[in-house]
């Protein structure tokens, strides 16, 4: 006996775009990362041949908002910041994932990333 079955999923993507990240600037953002993996503001001044001054200045809209401590310290906002622009990285800002439909409670198990479709 032989019994064909098919189970039918929803398709859904994610755009992942906030005008936050986008008034961040790519050198904030590349510098919140650097800062993320340990590196100084001496450091990336030496990689960017950009002053320690400037750098400062630059990161004023990341310390206002609380990525940035201070004394350029990355916060834990800041590293939900990094994952968050590391996932857009990653997937060029889009997201596709697969929900079983026939799953009644809502649950982590009910959603497939695309490789696994």
């Amino acid at each position: 006996m032989k019994i064909d079955l098919t189970l039918n999923f929803s398709k859904f993507s994610l755009n992942i775009s906030h005008r936050l990240i986008t008034n961040l600037g790519e050198f904030s953002i590349f510098c919140i990362k650097a800062i993320a993996e340990g590196l100084t503001l001496d450091k990336i001044s030496s990689i960017t041949n950009i002053s320690e001054e400037i750098i400062t200045e630059q990161l004023e809209f990341s310390r206002q908002k609380g990525y940035l401590t201070n004394d350029n310290k990355i916060t834990d906002k800041g590293l939900r910041l990094k994952k968050i622009l590391d996932f857009i990285e990653k997937n060029s800002g889009k997201y596709s994932f697969y929900v079983d439909c026939y799953t009644e409670l809502a649950t982590d198990d009910a959603i497939y990333p695309d490789d696994l479709i």
